[in-house]
């Protein structure tokens, strides 16, 4: 099993199954903007993508003006969908939310979560993200990490036993996906993000709820810091963005 298996492992009813077509594009496309292979700004072809999937273009279509109702993508009359690229504002806002909604899904999944996905975040924090981290530096590409790290998180939210919470913060995520710029100028935060994760684990293995939630909330705060500081440093001012996002 590897580390990236971590909640189709159980059985339990905690791995995604999609119930319509639709609902797959949706979930791939949010994670392919969480993990940053779509980036913000980029444009997404209605053909081409379901082309790629080899879906019909209806849920494609659909899934598309789900994730528009919900501030992720930008739709256009015949230029198609576009990620949106948040403002200096809403990321500070969102990140605020974030740490609400996140504490309260830790708090969930402490007593709750089974050893077994301790153990796969244990892989995912001592072996996988460190190694992934030090890859994709050489390589320029921090989609994997990205994906690692989304993983670990999901993971953790996964085992709160709440439906709500845990697609709510998914869809922040998505709506607050980090550019590539925050990982490649402050790899110090990052080094210190891949030591919180350690530490939360550890902290799981205890069930040690007062912990988790000042970890992960000292953890969340940071990385919000850490990103309106790659935000202001392009150029961005506390209300809206300063330089053009196309």
């Amino acid at each position: 099993m590897s580390s990236f298996d971590c909640l189709e492992s159980e059985g339990n009813g905690l791995a995604i199954a999609y119930q319509t077509k639709t609902d797959a594009v949706y979930a791939y496309l949010r994670e392919a903007i969480i993990t940053g292979k779509i980036k913000p700004g980029e444009r997404i072809g209605q053909e081409e993508l379901a082309e790629s999937l080899r879906v019909s273009a209806t849920p494609v279509r659909e899934a598309m003006h789900k994730l528009d109702a919900q501030g992720i993508l930008r739709l256009t009359p015949h230029h198609g969908a576009q990620v949106v690229v948040p403002t200096y504002k809403l990321i500070d806002e969102i990140y605020q939310v974030r740490a609400a909604l996140e504490v309260f899904a830790v708090r969930h999944a402490v007593e709750a979560i089974s050893e077994e996905r301790i153990n796969c975040l244990d892989q995912l924090a001592n072996q996988t993200l460190p190694m992934l981290i030090r890859r994709c530096a050489e390589q320029g590409d921090y989609t994997p990490y990205r994906a690692a790290n989304f993983q670990f998180h999901r993971t953790i939210y996964a085992s709160g036993n709440r439906s709500i919470v845990p697609e709510l913060i998914e869809n922040l995520w998505a709506r607050s996906a980090a550019p590539d710029a925050l990982f490649q100028s402050d790899i110090e935060r990052v080094d210190d993000a891949v030591r919180e994760h350690q530490e939360l684990v550890t902290i799981l293995r205890q069930r040690d709820v007062v912990r988790a939630e000042a970890v992960l909330a000292a953890h969340n705060d940071r990385t919000r810091a850490a990103y309106l500081r790659i935000l202001e440093g392009a150029g961005y001012v506390r209300d809206v963005p300063t330089r053009a996002q196309a």
